[in-house]
């Protein structure tokens, strides 16, 4: 984590290389519960920021499929997993999809009033979506 804050104040690529490669390692440790769905949050939004920053092409879509095993790694816990389904659905509204825009912001507002995510958000991406 100290890696990817450095790279958010000094905007060093290098850093949030290194960030993901530990990210990486991390996310391959055999952890369960909601120890896996930290790891694996934590290499995501690594991921999710360099894709936003003119990374690699596959970042996002990678983002987007540890966000569902994050989902999934919290085991039914609430709070844990309305955390998760936030991280979902902002990973989902980061960048393009194969899908219409419309589509994807539905299904990002239905990710957040799954996880109790921020009432403003909320709001914000049901009048998008309309």
């Amino acid at each position: 984590m100290a890696l990817r804050t450095r790279y958010e104040r000094a905007r060093d690529p290098d850093d949030l290389d290194r960030a993901i490669a530990v990210a990486r390692d991390g996310a391959a440790l055999p952890a369960r519960g909601l120890t896996r769905a930290a790891l694996l949050h934590h290499l995501l939004v690594c991921l999710r920021l360099r894709a936003a920053h003119g990374g690699h092409p596959d970042d996002l879509a990678e983002a987007r499929q540890l966000s569902d095993r994050a989902v999934a790694a919290t085991q039914g816990r609430d709070d844990a997993r309305a955390a998760m389904l936030s991280a979902a659905a902002i990973t989902l509204l980061a960048g393009p999809a194969d899908h219409t825009e419309a589509d994807r912001l539905r299904e990002a507002v239905a990710l957040y009033q799954a996880g109790g995510g921020l009432d403003n958000a909320l709001a914000r991406l049901q009048q998008a979506a309309q």
